[in-house]
């Protein structure tokens, strides 16, 4: 690991579906949800998969982030490696402001979705990290299963409108719109849940179904569908 500006980065080969190898310099950012974000803009040999989806991927300083979503063949962190892992690659000019940080130029970043499937302890000073595989290393890698983006408003933050519908997904062919108010999920009412639980149950795994009550314009409404990878 190395120290620069305050804010740890590691080395490490990425192989992608086409057969190639490189040696990218991450920054390793606990705070981000996602697993790993790549920007081919820094190195032409980033390529985007074949088979991907469009999304919004992340926020920056400059608003949202757009891009592809796609599977890697592996990434190693430290002597493990993690097969089919799913990458974020931001559309040109997208991420270009959130890239550098200061003088650091990176390839991208390894967010908590690869972070959380180990035990991390970071020693600064000595610029090590030690790593040990958790509960959670041998679980698949999937991305946004039901196609909903979700956002929690309100005083105590437990009113979740939907706030984007991906085309063709599950929730999609449901009948799921943007501006949808979600009250309850599988039985469950949403006042008692976090937006870190309601999007636990939208990606949990393929072909679990999803019942979702919701609100449209003072209009109560019932949706179900099943959970999809379509990547």
């Amino acid at each position: 690991m190395k120290i620069e500006d305050t804010k740890p980065y590691i080395i490490t080969p990425i192989s992608f579906q086409d057969g190639t190898t490189i040696n990218a310099k991450l920054l390793m950012d606990s705070g981000a949800s996602h697993g790993l974000m790549l920007d081919p803009a820094t190195d032409q040999r980033i390529t985007v998969p074949e088979h991907v989806v469009s999304s919004v991927i992340g926020r920056g300083l400059g608003g949202e982030i757009v891009g592809k979503v796609g599977r890697i063949k592996s990434i190693e962190f430290g002597s493990y490696k993690l097969n089919n892992a799913i990458a974020n690659f931001p559309d040109p000019n997208s991420y270009s402001d959130s890239i550098k940080i200061g003088n650091v130029f990176r390839n991208g970043a390894v967010g908590g979705e690869i972070m959380s499937r180990f035990t991390i302890i970071f020693n600064f000073p000595q610029e090590e990290i030690y790593i040990k595989k958790n509960a959670s290393f041998k679980k698949g890698f999937h991305y946004n299963l039901s196609g909903i983006i979700v956002k929690a408003k309100g005083s105590q933050l437990n009113v979740f409108e939907v706030t984007e519908v991906r085309k063709l997904s599950t929730a999609d062919k449901a009948g799921i719109m943007a501006g949808d108010i979600i009250t309850s999920i599988n039985g469950i009412t949403t006042q008692i849940l976090t937006l870190n639980h309601l999007n636990g149950f939208f990606n949990s795994k393929p072909n679990k179904k999803i019942r979702l009550e919701i609100e449209r314009k003072g209009q109560r409404m019932r949706k179900e569908f099943l959970l999809e990878d379509q990547i």
